[in-house]
This record gives structure tokens, sequence and C-alpha cells, in this order.
């Protein structure tokens, strides 16, 4: 069991040398524009080559998909599976248009804000999020405070039910011109 260790006290200081020595910028390459349109060509020729043609992609392709077909597709139930995905398209899209109304959306822009939101909607959002995010960005479509609409209590064309104080003291001093009631 004899150890062998290096007496050379030059061997340590070359050890502790050879990686700062190792160290070296990085040299660039500056390519002209048609020399990289040929890298270019040339990367894209290799692509190609690995490539099979077109027609034997879409046999292949064709094959694949019927290879997952385990079962045959029974066309009443195909077309309740789709009646049935359009009842869910159509039953969020209501969802989502009530969502935006409860936000204080104009009426006019209603189908406009819903479609902005929904295009933005993706794994990570959801409708919630999206339509938060662009009624802050798009303030305009949000109405501040609804104002509540002006009214007297009076329909149209009909007669106040209550004689106001003036209307009191008026008849007082002239009964003849009091309406008949």
């Amino acid at each position: 069991m004899t150890e062998n260790k290096n007496t050379d006290p030059n061997a340590e200081e070359n050890k502790k040398q050879t990686p700062d020595a190792n160290v070296t910028e990085p040299e660039t390459l500056t390519l002209t524009q048609a020399e990289l349109d040929e890298k270019i060509k040339a990367a894209k020729a290799q692509v190609k080559k690995k490539l099979p043609p077109r027609d034997e992609y879409n046999a292949f392709l064709k094959w694949k998909k019927e290879q997952k077909q385990d079962d045959p597709i029974d066309p009443a139930a195909l077309e309740a599976q789709q009646k049935y995905e359009e009842a869910q398209r159509e039953l969020e899209l209501y969802k989502n248009r009530e969502k935006v109304m409860l936000k204080g959306v104009d009426t006019k822009f209603l189908d406009f804000v819903t479609y902005e939101a929904t295009k933005n909607v993706g794994d990570e959002t959801d409708f919630d999020t999206a339509l938060e995010a662009y009624l802050k960005a798009n303030l305009h479509f949000a109405q501040a405070e609804k104002q509540p609409p002006s009214a007297t209590g009076m329909r149209h064309g009909g007669t106040p039910t209550k004689m106001s104080g003036v209307e009191r003291a008026f008849y007082e001093k002239n009964p003849q011109l009091r309406p008949k009631e």
C-alpha cells in the first residue's frame, strides 16, 4: 500500500494555472447576408431530406387516424355528440354574456366585449380573468355608475294622484278651475 504522491512543487502551480489559462474570450463570427442565406438554405435542405414525400406523409396520417378508431362510430351517436357540444358552447356563451352584463358593460357593446374577452381565454386564463384584464385596458366599455332613471312616478298621459302644496293653494283661491274628480 504505497501512496503515489507527486513531490514536484511545480505540478501544483501548473494545476492552479491550467483553468486560468483555458479561459479565453469567445470569437465572434461575422457573416454577410448572402452567407447567412446559404447556411439557412443548407439547413432547410437537410431537414427536407429527412422528411418523407407529402403523399406518403398524408397516407401515414390517414392510417394513424384509422388506427385510433377502434370502435365503429354510430352516425346517430356522432350527431348527438355534436348537438351536445354545440349546446355546451351556447350555454358557455350565455354565461359569459351574463358575466359581462354584471360588470356594467353597455348593452350596445355586450357582444363585442364578450368576443374580445373570449379571444384572450387560454389554458392558463379563464373568462373572468380575461374579462377583468380587457375592461381594465378598455375602461370606456364599462359604465362608471348607472344613473337611475329619473321618474316622477307618473305614467305618460296620466293625471297625478296627489296634489302638491302649490296646486292645493291655487285651487283654494280659484275653486272654479278645480278639475272634476
